[in-house]
C-alpha cells in the first residue's frame, strides 16, 4: 500500500536553509484538477485573493502522510488522499482550476510565509499540519480534520487488546524512524516496567501491518488516519483500537496577511459541512474519527 511514512516533525531552520528551500521550488512536481490553460477569473473578489496564478488556487502537500496525502502507487506524479480531496472541493468552489504542488514539509511553511503577499510559491497548504502555538504565530490555520495515534488489531481482538497497559508483554509492530516509535518507548517505560512491550520496528508500514496480519504480534501502532484506513481495507481482517495519543485538529495553513482568500476558503468549508461533502470524502476515506463537529467550523 504505502512504502514511506514520514515522520511529523518540525526541525529547527537557518537562513541558509530555508534560502535553498525557496529556491527548490521551481523545481516542485505538480498536478492539475483541471486542463492547463484557463484564464478565467476565480469569482468577482478574487483580486482580493492574490493568487499566484491567476484563474488557479495554488496549493503545496507533502505526499507522504496516508491516508490524507501520498503519491499515487501507480502513477507517482499524481497526488491522492483525504486532505487533496477536500482541498480540490475547496478549488472547485473557488476556481476554475487547482494544482498541487508537492513540497518537503519542512519547506512548506517558509514558502508560503516568507516571500511578500502575491509573491509566495503558492497560495496555501494542506498536508496534516497539528494546529500548535508555535505555527499559529507564524501562519493561520483553518481546522478541517482531528488526528492523534492508535493501536489497530485483529478484527476478533483475541488479545483484548482495549488500552495501553493490555499491551505489557505483548509483541507490538511500529514503523522505524516515526513519531509512533519513540512515543511508545517512552509510554512503555513509565506504564510496564518490569514487564516491557517488545516493540518491533519494520522499514514500512505495510511490512508491520503484515505482521498483525499473520499473527505474529498483538497490534501495531501508528497515527489514526492510518490505523482507521487499514481496518477500512481490511474490515474482515483487522480493527481499530484504542485511541493512545488524543485527537487533535489540524488545519488548512493560510497566510495571515491575505484575509480575502481565508475568507473564501473558510466559507467554502463551511458550505461543505452543511450540505455533506465533508463528511462524504472523509467517509470515502474511511475517516470518520477524523471528523470535526460542526462547532469547530465556526460558520
Amino acid at each position: 500500500m504505502f512504502a514511506q511514512i514520514a515522520a511529523r516533525r518540525f526541525a529547527a531552520r537557518s537562513s541558509l536553509l530555508i534560502a535553498i528551500l525557496l529556491s527548490s521550488f521551481l523545481l516542485a512536481t505538480c498536478d492539475s484538477s483541471t486542463p492547463n490553460g484557463t484564464t478565467a477569473s476565480c469569482g468577482p473578489d478574487s483580486t482580493s485573493y492574490h493568487l499566484v496564478t491567476a484563474g488557479t488556487l495554488t496549493v503545496a502537500t507533502d505526499p507522504s502522510h496516508p491516508p490524507q496525502t501520498f503519491m499515487a502507487p501507480d502513477q507517482p506524479a499524481q497526488y491522492e488522499g483525504s486532505d487533496l480531496d477536500l482541498i480540490r472541493e475547496i478549488g472547485k468552489r473557488l476556481c476554475p482550476q487547482t494544482t498541487i504542488l508537492k513540497v518537503d514539509f519542512d519547506a512548506i511553511i517558509p514558502g508560503l510565509a516568507t516571500p511578500s503577499l502575491g509573491s509566495q510559491h503558492y497560495d496555501l497548504a494542506i498536508s496534516a499540519f497539528p494546529i500548535t502555538a508555535n505555527l499559529q504565530q507564524q501562519v493561520d490555520m483553518l481546522p478541517y480534520f482531528q488526528a492523534g495515534k492508535s493501536l489497530l488489531v485483529l478484527a476478533s481482538n483475541p488479545q483484548h487488546i482495549t488500552s495501553l497497559a493490555s499491551l505489557c508483554g505483548k509483541s507490538v509492530a511500529v514503523q522505524q524512524g516515526t513519531a509512533a516509535f519513540s512515543e511508545l518507548s517512552q509510554q512503555d517505560q513509565n506504564t510496564c516496567g518490569s514487564n516491557p512491550i517488545q516493540l518491533l520496528s519494520f522499514t514500512s508500514e505495510d511490512d508491520a501491518v503484515a505482521q498483525l496480519l499473520n499473527g505474529s504480534v498483538a497490534a501495531t501502532y501508528q497515527d489514526s488516519p492510518l490505523t482507521d484506513y487499514y481496518a477500512f481495507q481490511n474490515q474482515s481482517k483487522l480493527a481499530p483500537g484504542p485511541l493512545i495519543a488524543p485527537a487533535l485538529p489540524e488545519g488548512i495553513v493560510m497566510r495571515k496577511d491575505n484575509p480575502g482568500l481565508e475568507k473564501a476558503v473558510k466559507k467554502a468549508l463551511c458550505a461543505m459541512v452543511q450540505d455533506g461533502a465533508y463528511g462524504a470524502i472523509l467517509k470515502k476515506w474511511g475517516q470518520e474519527s477524523g471528523i470535526l463537529p460542526q462547532s469547530q467550523f465556526l460558520c
